[in-house]
């Protein structure tokens, strides 16, 4: 009854008596006097086309209708941080938290105060400097309540700095236009961190994706490592978004197993899979008790999230197995790589029994993840084969 996000859904007796609806805490709301809400910026420039890093189309973002699907695309193709102007954002948190206590006005109000209200966002993405908080509807959008933005503002203002972090919260609004597939982007400040009613628009722009397909000519020449134990590593944590989280949160200062576990809210058992992957990619390594990162997981997290994503599938390559993996489709592009193919691979790094089904579930996740990521192979039903349309580049090539 409270969840009233535009102008045109707030109640008509609302509307006559100019007031709308705040929350203070989880279940308490105010009704407040004044301009509660925000018109969109019409977007008076051409709409740009941007070159998308993703070499295909993912076609997961056409089924449903999920607003995180059209900004994981958006931020996939490197237009987020093309529009942001920041090289290195790294998606760090979305969904439900419930923020501090912090006080504001709106626009002379009196003061209003929060404790524990819920705070939603759907991406907040960190760079080294600035953190996007990141509101996002899919089109048609007139109006937008501040309050979308201004939690978010003041719960990451304040979280920062009790931390003793200068990072600049940036909020900011996302439509996407499913009929034209435009991408619009406006950016917005708060002249007054403590006025609800303080917000200005800073940016904008309209952007339409375009793809250009990558061959496999950047990974088949990887070569595998074959020193020490990784000639043996068979990786078992099958999220690779997580695994490539993991140097970032060491950076961060989270270094240890417990530490992680409470961060992915695993068991202490779970998260080793994830800080063993990163190590085992060279990502980070284990002095003692606790992650450091290493020279190339530094490099890793210099990097622009497409070159990220690029150098994890490099690093995947260098694995032995899954080196062995890929030559064993390139010699054979037609044919897929089965599951007791896969099994195989494994048995053959001494692993036996029961852990055969369960690594192989693991490296056909990563597959997916390059599938989803680059378009290069194809997994179904339990086989990955390289992807027809890298085939096709192949021979256009050759």
């Amino acid at each position: 009854m409270a969840k009233m996000d535009t102008r045109e859904s707030l109640a008509s007796c609302f509307q006559k008596k100019g007031v709308f609806v705040l929350p203070t805490s989880n279940g308490e709301y105010v009704l407040v006097r004044g301009e509660g809400y925000h018109d969109l910026e019409p977007i008076e420039s051409s709409i740009q086309t941007f070159p998308s890093v993703v070499p295909f189309q993912l076609v997961s973002a056409g089924v449903g209708q999920s607003e995180m699907q059209y900004i994981d695309q958006a931020y996939n193709a490197g237009l987020l941080e093309h529009f942001a102007r920041v090289e290195g954002l790294y998606l760090s948190v979305r969904g439900r938290k419930y923020s501090p206590a912090f006080t504001f006005r709106v626009d002379g109000s009196p003061v209003i105060e929060t404790r524990g209200v819920q705070v939603e966002i759907d991406g907040g993405f960190e760079g080294e400097g600035d953190f996007i908080a990141l509101e996002a509807k899919i089109g048609p959008a007139r109006d937008f309540i501040i309050r979308q933005l201004y939690y978010p503002f003041r719960f990451w203002r304040e979280g920062f700095g009790a931390r003793g972090s200068a990072k600049d919260v940036r909020p900011m609004f996302f439509v996407y236009d499913p009929q034209g597939q435009v991408y619009n982007f406006w950016e917005y400040q708060f002249l007054e961190a403590r006025d609800y009613a303080s917000i200005e628009p800073v940016s904008c722009g309209r952007f339409r994706l375009e793809w250009k397909p990558l061959g496999m000519g950047r990974f088949r020449d990887v070569s595998p490592d074959e020193g020490g134990s990784r000639r043996r590593i068979v990786p078992q944590a099958d999220d690779v978004a997580k695994i490539g989280e993991t140097p970032f949160l060491v950076w961060r200062g989270i270094e240890t197993a417990s530490e992680l576990a409470k961060h992915f809210r695993f068991d202490r058992r779970q998260s080793s899979y994830y800080s063993q992957a990163a190590e085992a990619l060279g990502l980070v390594e284990l002095r003692g008790s606790h992650y450091h990162l290493t020279e190339l997981g530094s490099d890793y997290l210099r990097k622009s999230a497409p070159a990220r994503n690029e150098m994890l599938c490099k690093l995947m390559l260098q694995l032995p197995i899954f080196n062995e993996a890929l030559a064993m489709m390139l010699v054979a592009p037609g044919q897929s790589l089965t599951n007791d193919h896969i099994k195989e691979l494994i048995h053959k790094r001494g692993y036996s029994g029961a852990t055969l089904g369960r690594r192989a579930r693991t490296i056909l996740s990563w597959f997916e993840w390059m599938e989803r990521s680059f378009g290069l192979v194809k997994v179904r039903r339990g086989s990955v084969s390289l992807h027809r349309r890298q085939r096709q580049i192949d021979e256009t090539r050759a």
